[in-house]
């Protein structure tokens, strides 16, 4: 796997919390947040869309401003 195909990775995490939140998006980041902590604008890899059944459309917006650890 390269290194963009990483970044596209859809984890398994990200499929629980696409269930649970049906009609939006999900964001990736590369470090493990707390729930009162909020993720450094570098470090969100991008967002996926997730459609009103929970599970993802294939639109991908990678951010442009992301730096890997």
């Amino acid at each position: 796997m390269d290194h963009k195909d990483e970044l596209l990775y859809i984890t398994p995490d990200m499929v629980l919390e696409a269930q649970g939140n049906s009609k939006g998006w999900i964001y990736k980041v590369d470090e493990p947040l707390k729930p009162s902590e909020y993720a450094s604008c570098s470090s969100v890899i991008g967002a996926w869309k997730v459609d009103s059944n929970g599970l993802f459309t294939g639109e991908v917006i990678l951010n442009p401003k992301y730096r890997t650890p």
